[in-house]
Protein backbone atom coordinates (compact mmCIF):
# COMPACT_ATOMS: atom_id res chain seq x y z
CA UNK A 1 0.00 0.00 0.00
CA UNK A 2 1.37 3.41 -0.96
CA UNK A 3 2.31 5.85 1.78
CA UNK A 4 -0.38 8.57 2.03
CA UNK A 5 0.60 12.05 0.92
CA UNK A 6 0.17 13.22 4.51
CA UNK A 7 3.06 10.94 5.51
CA UNK A 8 5.47 12.26 2.90
CA UNK A 9 7.36 15.55 3.05
CA UNK A 10 9.04 17.66 0.41
CA UNK A 11 12.01 19.44 1.98
CA UNK A 12 13.29 22.33 -0.12
CA UNK A 13 16.80 23.39 0.91
CA UNK A 14 17.06 27.17 0.61
CA UNK A 15 19.65 28.07 3.23
CA UNK A 16 22.85 27.93 1.20
CA UNK A 17 25.33 30.78 1.03
CA UNK A 18 25.28 30.88 -2.82
CA UNK A 19 28.84 32.18 -2.87
CA UNK A 20 29.53 31.17 -6.47
CA UNK A 21 26.22 32.58 -7.72
CA UNK A 22 26.66 35.83 -5.80
CA UNK A 23 23.02 35.99 -4.66
CA UNK A 24 20.51 33.67 -3.07
CA UNK A 25 19.54 31.10 -5.67
CA UNK A 26 16.13 30.55 -4.11
CA UNK A 27 15.13 34.10 -5.14
CA UNK A 28 16.37 33.95 -8.75
CA UNK A 29 13.46 34.78 -11.06
CA UNK A 30 12.58 32.30 -13.77
CA UNK A 31 9.43 32.31 -15.88
CA UNK A 32 7.92 35.00 -13.70
CA UNK A 33 8.44 33.43 -10.28
CA UNK A 34 11.26 32.88 -7.77
CA UNK A 35 13.19 29.65 -8.15
CA UNK A 36 11.87 28.26 -4.85
CA UNK A 37 8.25 28.78 -5.93
CA UNK A 38 8.96 27.26 -9.36
CA UNK A 39 10.36 24.08 -7.81
CA UNK A 40 7.45 23.75 -5.39
CA UNK A 41 4.99 24.17 -8.26
CA UNK A 42 6.74 21.54 -10.37
CA UNK A 43 6.67 19.09 -7.47
CA UNK A 44 3.15 19.86 -6.30
CA UNK A 45 1.48 16.78 -4.88
CA UNK A 46 4.70 14.91 -4.11
CA UNK A 47 4.48 15.52 -0.36
CA UNK A 48 3.83 18.10 2.35
CA UNK A 49 6.15 20.99 1.41
CA UNK A 50 8.39 22.81 3.82
CA UNK A 51 11.33 25.13 3.31
CA UNK A 52 14.61 24.76 5.20
CA UNK A 53 16.01 28.29 5.24
CA UNK A 54 19.29 27.88 7.09
CA UNK A 55 19.59 30.51 9.82
CA UNK A 56 18.29 33.60 8.02
CA UNK A 57 14.84 35.08 7.33
CA UNK A 58 13.06 33.90 4.21
CA UNK A 59 10.15 35.63 2.45
CA UNK A 60 7.00 33.69 3.17
CA UNK A 61 5.38 31.52 0.53
CA UNK A 62 1.67 31.12 1.31
CA UNK A 63 0.97 27.79 2.97
CA UNK A 64 4.62 26.70 3.14
CA UNK A 65 6.23 26.36 6.60
CA UNK A 66 9.75 27.78 6.93
CA UNK A 67 12.14 26.06 9.35
CA UNK A 68 15.53 27.17 10.61
CA UNK A 69 18.63 25.01 10.99
CA UNK A 70 19.43 23.61 14.44
CA UNK A 71 23.09 23.60 13.35
CA UNK A 72 23.73 26.97 11.62
CA UNK A 73 26.55 27.10 9.12
CA UNK A 74 26.82 23.33 8.68
CA UNK A 75 25.63 23.18 5.08
CA UNK A 76 22.88 21.10 3.47
CA UNK A 77 23.19 18.30 6.01
CA UNK A 78 21.86 20.72 8.64
CA UNK A 79 18.98 21.66 6.36
CA UNK A 80 18.07 18.01 5.85
CA UNK A 81 18.18 17.49 9.61
CA UNK A 82 15.87 20.47 10.25
CA UNK A 83 13.43 19.25 7.63
CA UNK A 84 13.34 15.71 9.01
CA UNK A 85 12.73 16.94 12.55
CA UNK A 86 10.00 19.41 11.62
CA UNK A 87 8.32 17.45 8.84
CA UNK A 88 7.58 14.41 10.98
CA UNK A 89 7.15 12.22 7.87
CA UNK A 90 8.71 8.81 7.37
CA UNK A 91 9.58 9.46 3.71
CA UNK A 92 11.12 12.77 2.70
CA UNK A 93 12.12 14.04 -0.72
CA UNK A 94 15.00 16.48 -0.28
CA UNK A 95 15.48 19.00 -3.09
CA UNK A 96 18.03 21.77 -3.56
CA UNK A 97 16.69 25.20 -4.48
CA UNK A 98 18.83 25.51 -7.63
CA UNK A 99 17.24 22.74 -9.72
CA UNK A 100 14.96 24.48 -12.25
CA UNK A 101 13.79 21.39 -14.16
CA UNK A 102 12.95 19.00 -11.33
CA UNK A 103 10.68 16.15 -12.37
CA UNK A 104 7.52 15.16 -10.53
CA UNK A 105 7.69 11.81 -12.30
CA UNK A 106 11.20 11.08 -11.05
CA UNK A 107 10.26 12.24 -7.55
CA UNK A 108 7.28 9.87 -7.50
CA UNK A 109 9.39 7.00 -8.77
CA UNK A 110 12.00 7.45 -6.03
CA UNK A 111 9.37 7.66 -3.30
CA UNK A 112 7.55 4.57 -4.55
CA UNK A 113 10.81 2.63 -4.74
CA UNK A 114 11.67 3.71 -1.19
CA UNK A 115 8.35 2.33 0.02
CA UNK A 116 9.27 -1.06 -1.41
CA UNK A 117 12.67 -1.10 0.32
CA UNK A 118 11.94 -0.26 3.98
CA UNK A 119 15.48 -1.19 5.03
CA UNK A 120 17.04 1.63 3.02
CA UNK A 121 17.88 4.84 4.88
CA UNK A 122 18.16 6.81 1.66
CA UNK A 123 17.57 6.42 -2.08
CA UNK A 124 19.79 8.55 -4.28
CA UNK A 125 19.62 8.82 -8.08
CA UNK A 126 22.78 8.38 -10.12
CA UNK A 127 23.22 9.99 -13.51
CA UNK A 128 26.14 10.70 -15.81
CA UNK A 129 28.57 8.99 -13.45
CA UNK A 130 27.69 10.70 -10.17
CA UNK A 131 25.10 10.63 -7.44
CA UNK A 132 22.70 13.47 -6.68
CA UNK A 133 22.07 13.51 -2.93
CA UNK A 134 20.15 16.80 -3.06
CA UNK A 135 17.33 15.27 -5.06
CA UNK A 136 16.89 12.13 -3.02
CA UNK A 137 14.66 10.35 -0.54
CA UNK A 138 15.61 10.20 3.15
CA UNK A 139 13.87 8.37 5.98
CA UNK A 140 13.12 10.31 9.12
CA UNK A 141 14.67 7.65 11.32
CA UNK A 142 18.10 8.83 10.18
CA UNK A 143 17.93 12.21 11.94
CA UNK A 144 19.61 11.01 15.17
CA UNK A 145 22.55 9.79 13.10
CA UNK A 146 22.57 13.12 11.26
CA UNK A 147 22.92 14.80 14.64
CA UNK A 148 25.92 12.66 15.47
CA UNK A 149 27.70 13.73 12.28
CA UNK A 150 26.75 17.39 12.77
CA UNK A 151 28.18 17.28 16.28
CA UNK A 152 31.52 16.07 14.97
CA UNK A 153 33.85 18.90 14.02
CA UNK A 154 35.05 17.12 10.88
CA UNK A 155 33.45 16.30 7.54
CA UNK A 156 29.77 17.28 7.65
CA UNK A 157 29.07 16.56 3.99
CA UNK A 158 25.96 14.76 2.80
CA UNK A 159 28.18 12.32 0.91
CA UNK A 160 29.89 11.26 4.14
CA UNK A 161 26.51 10.69 5.75
CA UNK A 162 25.41 8.49 2.86
CA UNK A 163 28.60 6.46 3.04
CA UNK A 164 27.82 5.60 6.67
CA UNK A 165 24.18 4.63 6.17
CA UNK A 166 22.19 2.05 4.22
CA UNK A 167 21.95 3.99 0.98
CA UNK A 168 20.71 2.68 -2.34
CA UNK A 169 21.84 4.32 -5.56
CA UNK A 170 19.25 4.32 -8.35
CA UNK A 171 20.90 4.30 -11.77
CA UNK A 172 19.48 6.35 -14.61
CA UNK A 173 18.75 3.16 -16.56
CA UNK A 174 15.86 2.65 -14.12
CA UNK A 175 14.22 6.03 -14.65
CA UNK A 176 15.52 7.72 -17.82
CA UNK A 177 12.18 6.93 -19.50
CA UNK A 178 10.51 9.22 -16.96
CA UNK A 179 12.81 12.24 -17.11
CA UNK A 180 15.83 13.54 -19.00
CA UNK A 181 18.79 13.07 -16.59
CA UNK A 182 20.53 16.12 -18.06
CA UNK A 183 17.63 18.36 -17.05
CA UNK A 184 15.87 16.69 -14.12
CA UNK A 185 19.04 16.77 -11.99
CA UNK A 186 20.56 19.95 -13.38
CA UNK A 187 21.67 22.43 -10.74
CA UNK A 188 22.91 26.00 -11.12
CA UNK A 189 26.03 27.16 -9.30
CA UNK A 190 27.29 30.19 -11.23
CA UNK A 191 25.76 33.20 -13.03
CA UNK A 192 26.59 31.58 -16.37
CA UNK A 193 24.53 28.52 -15.43
CA UNK A 194 21.57 30.74 -14.58
CA UNK A 195 21.88 32.65 -17.86
CA UNK A 196 21.81 29.41 -19.86
CA UNK A 197 18.77 28.13 -17.98
CA UNK A 198 16.94 31.43 -18.41
CA UNK A 199 17.56 31.38 -22.17
CA UNK A 200 16.31 27.81 -22.41
CA UNK A 201 13.14 28.63 -20.51
CA UNK A 202 12.53 31.68 -22.70
CA UNK A 203 12.98 29.58 -25.84
CA UNK A 204 10.56 26.96 -24.55
CA UNK A 205 8.02 29.65 -23.71
CA UNK A 206 8.32 31.13 -27.21
CA UNK A 207 7.89 27.69 -28.76
CA UNK A 208 4.81 26.93 -26.68
CA UNK A 209 3.33 30.42 -27.08
CA UNK A 210 4.26 31.58 -30.59
CA UNK A 211 1.80 34.48 -30.54
CA UNK A 212 1.89 37.46 -28.16
CA UNK A 213 -0.47 37.22 -25.18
Amino acid sequence: MATPLSQRSLILLAGGESRRMGRNKAYLPLAGEPMAARILHRLKGVGKPLLAAGCRPFPSIPGIPVVQDHWPGCGPLAGIHAGLVYGNSELNLVVACDMPFVSRELAGFLLEKAEKIPGADALVPRAEGRIHPLFAVYRRRTFPFLEEILQENTDRSVTRFLERTDTIEVGEEEWHHLADPRLALLNMNRPGDYDQVRKRVEQEHTKNHPYPD
